[in-house]
Order: C-alpha cells, then sequence, then structure tokens
C-alpha cells in the first residue's frame, strides 16, 4: 500500500511538467526523446497545402507526396512534386525540391526559437539559408545577410511533423498573403 501511495504521490508531483514536453497543438502527450532527438533526421513530403492570394487573384497548390495540384481561378494543373527535408544534429539543415525534373534546394542552418507570450520554448524552428539553388540560379549568404524562414511546428513526433507557415508581404506594391501547412513523415 505504501507503494502504491508514493507511485500516486510522484505522478502528482510530476504531472506539471509532463506536460512541457508538448509543445505543438498535435504533439504526442509524452515522448522520451526531446524535440531535437525527434526532429533530426530525413523527412520526405506525404501532403500538405499553400494558398496564396495576392489582390484579387487566389493560387491554391495541395501537395500528395508525388505530385502537387494547382487551381488558379478556373485553371487547373497538376505537376509532378517531391519534397524532402534534412535536419542534422549539428544544425545544418537542407531542403530538396523537384518539380517536373527540375531541382531546386536550400540549404542552411536552423535553431529553435525561445518562446514568449503565447509561443511555448521550441514550438518553432528557425531557417538560415546559405545557400540556395533553383535551376537558374545559385545564391550564397552569411552572416546577417542570410534569409530566414520561420516555420510552426504543430506536431512533432518520431514519425510525422505537421508544419505551418503564413504571413504577409508586398510585391509590386500589393499584399501577398500565404499560409501552408505539410505533413512530413520519417525516412
Amino acid at each position: 500500500m505504501k507503494k502504491l501511495l508514493l507511485y500516486v504521490v510522484a505522478i502528482i508531483i510530476m504531472a506539471p511538467t509532463l506536460t512541457l514536453c508538448k509543445k505543438g497543438e498535435e504533439d504526442p502527450f509524452l515522448s522520451l526523446r526531446s524535440r531535437k532527438a525527434r526532429l533530426v533526421g530525413e523527412w520526405k513530403l506525404v501532403s500538405g497545402s499553400l494558398v496564396l492570394s495576392a489582390g484579387n487573384e487566389v493560387y491554391e497548390t495541395s501537395f500528395n507526396g508525388s505530385n502537387a495540384t494547382i487551381n488558379y481561378g478556373l485553371q487547373q494543373g497538376s505537376i509532378q512534386y517531391s519534397e524532402t527535408v534534412t535536419f542534422d544534429k549539428n544544425n545544418a539543415y537542407k531542403i530538396e525540391i523537384v518539380t517536373d525534373g527540375s531541382f531546386e534546394s536550400d540549404e542552411g542552418f536552423w535553431s529553435f526559437m525561445t518562446g514568449y507570450g503565447e509561443i511555448a520554448n521550441k514550438e518553432y524552428v528557425v531557417l538560415r539559408i546559405a545557400k540556395s539553388i533553383d535551376g537558374v540560379n545559385f545564391d550564397m549568404y552569411s552572416g546577417d545577410n542570410m534569409p530566414v524562414q520561420v516555420l510552426r511546428l504543430l506536431k512533432l513526433s518520431n514519425k510525422e511533423v505537421i508544419v505551418e507557415a503564413k504571413g504577409t508581404d508586398f510585391w509590386n506594391g500589393v499584399q501577398r498573403n500565404f499560409y501552408s501547412t505539410k505533413t512530413y513523415k520519417k525516412q
């Protein structure tokens, strides 16, 4: 009876700290691996969507792991599309995209963002782009000139990650809004 009581007291004391393992909305309740250990590895895109609006125009793309279907007004098309993201334990990353035989890639460094306000610690990943290739252009960056991309990890488990990216920018005087979610499986 004393052992049972001891276990119950230990669980009650540890319960508040167990919820600290859960950062993303869909994260597992408890994981024995750190967020970094779960993120490190090679990830293959299996599904997702992207919505980009610019003025009165809306572009929608859906991904199924091997194709992308693009809707623009009454026009629709499908292309071959694959995406692989690799995070290594030394905080380097690489994104490789193949679109109808064309190759694109970004390489650089990643880190978790610290929490503030309602944002949990390690809920977001910051990517600093050091090299970008888009088939025609080859761009290299260093120091403070490295472009930054921020991704929210809605779910990070050992075998699946769901990433959200959203924002607004202005291009040629037109406001553009985008929203994207992508689901990756670990290879």
